[in-house]
C-alpha cells in the first residue's frame, strides 16, 4: 500500500480531483456526483451532489503534498467559508491526498465543532482513498498503473481466468469445492462440512458465533474457514470427538482454575503439547510446531439473562432495586461470576459460590453520566451500604425464590468521600424542592457555594447572612415605633419569590421556589440615620431600612405569604421563649410593607 500513498502525493491537483470524483462515483452509485471544471474550486466546491441552490453535498479537494501546516489550514477554512456563503451545503467534505497527524486531527475536530450550526463537516483523507483503491482495481490501474503487484491479474494471465465468464468460474469453483468436501466426508462421514472463503473478510471472521445446535467445530486456514456439523447424531453420541493434549504443572493449574471458576485461561507454548483430535484431517498438512490453547466460557452462556431483585440493608438503612438484570460472565464448578446489564448508574459485579452455603463478594463501577441526580444518589447509597458490610439479598424474579443473602461482613465506619457527599447533598436539596436535574458533567466553585447554602437552609441551620434591607412606606405610627425602639431587638422576616436568582441548579434551569429568611435578633443598622430619613420623607414615601442580624434561618413559606419585608420589636422575654421553642416556621405578624 505504501506505493499508493506516495503516488497520491505525486498527482497534480486536477488529476487528484478527477481521481476523487471517480472513486466517490463508484462508492456512491446511487448519487450523481459532478465535477466542477476550471476555477470552480475558488468558490469552495470541486465536487457536488444535488442542486447547488438547494443545500447540496460538497466535496472540496485539497492536494497538499508537503504537509498540513498553518498555510494549508487557512486555505481549508477559506474554502469552507466560501462554500457556506455561496451554496449553504447540507454537508461539506474535505478530500485530502495526505493523512492528518494528531495536531491536524485536533484542528479538524475543532473546525467541526465551530461550524456545527452551519453545516456538517466530513473528512476523506489518504487512508480512505487507498482503502478504496485496494478494492477498485480498474480505477487503481487507470491512475496508478504498476503501483501494486496484483496477484489476481497475474493469475488471470497465467491461467486464462480473465476470459471466463461468471458462470464458468462458478462451475470451476463448485468442482473444486465438491472435491474438497468429498475428501472430508471420506475422512469422517459422521459430519457435514461447509467451506467459506473470504480473502478480504479479515480476522473477525474467526470470531463468528455458532451456526446452529449441530455446529461443533470450525477450522481457520488463512482466508478459508471450514465449519463442521453433526450429520449422524447417534454415532456422535456413542463416540464423541476427542481432543488429546498434555500440559505441564503450570498449564495444569490454569486448566484447574478454568474448571473451578469458569474464567478464561490461555495456555501458551511450553505449557501445552500439540494436541491430537478427531478433526486432524481438516487441518492443513503442515502441522504447527507450537500450540496455544484458549479455554473460555461458551458464547451461549453469556446470552442467558437472570432477572433478580436486589436489596441491601444494614438494619438502619435499606436500598432496593426491584429489577436488575444480570449476565453470566463465567461459570465454574465452584463459583459463578455475574455482571449487571440493566440501565442503572452503576455496574454491579457478583462472584458467588456455586454450591451452598451462599456467599461471595461484589464489585461496583460507577457510570453516572446521563442519569438524574436522584438515581445517582440512590446508587451511592447502595455503594456505601455495601462498603459498610451490609448484606445483599438476591431474589430471583424468574423462579420466584430467594437466591440468598451474602456479603455480610464486619461493619466498617468509613467516612463518605467529599465527592460522594456533594452528590448526596445535591440529591437531598433536589428532592426537597422538586428539582430532579441531570447529573452534572462538571461541578464548579459557584455550584458548591450555592449547594452549601441550600444544605444549611434544608437542615434549618444558621445561614451566612449579616444584613436585611427593604423598603417601607412612612406613616406617623411607623415613625413613633422606630423612635421608641431605636436600640431594641427586632424580629425581621424577608420573603423572596425565588430561592435562587436566576433559578439554575447545577447548570439546569429549575422552577422558582419562594423562601423566607427570619431573624429574631436584628438591630437597626443606623437608628439616627433611619429616623432622620423618616422625618424628612413625606407620608406614604418609601424609605429603605437596613437591619444587622446575628443568626438567620430559612423556611419554605406557608401558602399565601406575599413578597416583602416584615418587622416588629421584640422584648427579651419573648425572644428567649422563641429561642426555647425553636419555632420552625414564623407566623404572620408585626408591621409589614
Amino acid at each position: 500500500m505504501q506505493p499508493l500513498y506516495q503516488r497520491l502525493r505525486e498527482l497534480d491537483s486536477d488529476t487528484f480531483e478527477r481521481l476523487a470524483q471517480q472513486l466517490l462515483a463508484e462508492r456512491h452509485p446511487g448519487r450523481e456526483i459532478k465535477h466542477i471544471a476550471g476555477s470552480g474550486g475558488d468558490r469552495g466546491i470541486d465536487l457536488f451532489e444535488g442542486t447547488l441552490t438547494e443545500r447540496p453535498i460538497i466535496w472540496q479537494c485539497k492536494h497538499f503534498p508537503n504537509g498540513f501546516k498553518a498555510t494549508q489550514k487557512k486555505q481549508v477554512k477559506k474554502s469552507l467559508d466560501d462554500a457556506i456563503e455561496n451554496f449553504k451545503p447540507e454537508k461539506w467534505i474535505l478530500v485530502l491526498s495526505i493523512e492528518l497527524d494528531t495536531s491536524g486531527q485536533e484542528w479538524f475536530q475543532q473546525l467541526q465543532k465551530d461550524y456545527a450550526d452551519k453545516t456538517s463537516i466530513g473528512l476523506f483523507q489518504a487512508s480512505d482513498i487507498v482503502r478504496e483503491l485496494i478494492y477498485r482495481r480498474n480505477i487503481r490501474d487507470a491512475f496508478f498503473p504498476g503501483a501494486v503487484l496484483d496477484t489476481i491479474a497475474v493469475r488471470r494471465s497465467l491461467e486464462d481466468l480473465g476470459t471466463m465468464n461468471s458462470q464458468s468460474l462458478d462451475a470451476l469453483s463448485k468442482k473444486s469445492l465438491d472435491e474438497q468436501i468429498a475428501r472430508l466426508e471420506e475422512a469422517d462421514a459422521r459430519f457435514n462440512y461447509k467451506i467459506s472463503y473470504g480473502p478480504n473478510a479479515g480476522p473477525e471472521v474467526a470470531k463468528a458465533s455458532a451456526l446452529g445446535p449441530l455446529h461443533v467445530a470450525s477450522v481457520m486456514e488463512g482466508p478459508k474457514r471450514t465449519d463442521i456439523f453433526i450429520r449422524d447424531l447417534e454415532a456422535f453420541r456413542l463416540d464423541p470427538p476427542k481432543i488429546d493434549f498434555s500440559v505441564n504443572r503450570k498449564g495444569l493449574k490454569k486448566v484447574q482454575e478454568f474448571f473451578r471458576t469458569g474464567k478464561q485461561q490461555q495456555l501458551v507454548a511450553g505449557e501445552v503439547t500439540v494436541p491430537r483430535s478427531a478433526f486432524d484431517f481438516v487441518f492443513p498438512d503442515a502441522k504447527p510446531k507450537e500450540w496455544q490453547l484458549q479455554l473460555m466460557p461458551s458464547a451461549e452462556l453469556a446470552k442467558r439473562v437472570l432477572s433478580w431483585r436486589v436489596k441491601a440493608s444494614d438494619g438502619t438503612e435499606e436500598v432496593q432495586y426491584d429489577l436488575v438484570k444480570f449476565r453470566i460472565v463465567a461459570l465454574g464448578n465452584e463459583q459463578v461470576e455475574l455482571e449487571s446489564t440493566s440501565n442503572l448508574p452503576f455496574v454491579l459485579g457478583l462472584t458467588l459460590r456455586a454450591q451452598p452455603p451462599m456467599g461471595g463478594n461484589f464489585t461496583y463501577s460507577e457510570r453516572f453520566q446521563t442519569f438524574k441526580v436522584s438515581a445517582v444518589a440512590k446508587a451511592l447509597r447502595l455503594k456505601h451500604l455495601l462498603l459498610r458490610g451490609a448484606g445483599i439479598e438476591l431474589f430471583s424474579l424468574d423462579q420466584d425464590v430467594l437466591v440468598g443473602t451474602f456479603g455480610k461482613g464486619e461493619d466498617k465506619t468509613a467516612e463518605v468521600p467529599p465527592d460522594d457527599r456533594v452528590i448526596l447533598d445535591m440529591a437531598a436539596v433536589a428532592s426537597e424542592f422538586g428539582w430532579d436535574v441531570p447529573y452534572p458533567e462538571k461541578v464548579g466553585e459557584e455550584d458548591l457555594t450555592q449547594l452549601a447554602f441550600l444544605v444549611l437552609l434544608l437542615r434549618g441551620e444558621s445561614l451566612p447572612i449579616s444584613t436585611f434591607s427593604g423598603g417601607m412606606r412612612k406613616s406617623p405610627e411607623m415613625v413613633n415605633m422606630f423612635r421608641q425602639n431605636a436600640n431594641s431587638d427586632f424580629e425581621v422576616i424577608v420573603c423572596y419569590p425565588s430561592i435562587l436568582s436566576p433559578p439554575v441548579f447545577f447548570g439546569t434551569a429549575v422552577k422558582p421556589e419562594p423562601v423566607l429568611f427570619r431573624s429574631i435578633d436584628a438591630r437597626i443598622a443606623d437608628p439616627e440615620d433611619l429616623l432622620r430619613r423618616l422625618e424628612e420623607a413625606d407620608d406614604g414615601q418609601e424609605v429603605l431600612a437596613q437591619f444587622n442580624v446575628e443568626e438567620v434561618h430559612g423556611y419554605k413559606p406557608p401558602a399565601g405569604w406575599v413578597q416583602g419585608l416584615q418587622f416588629r420589636p421584640i422584648g427579651p422575654e419573648e425572644k428567649a421563649a422563641l429561642n426555647a421553642a425553636q419555632v420552625a416556621t414564623p407566623e404572620r405578624s408585626g408591621d409589614t410593607d
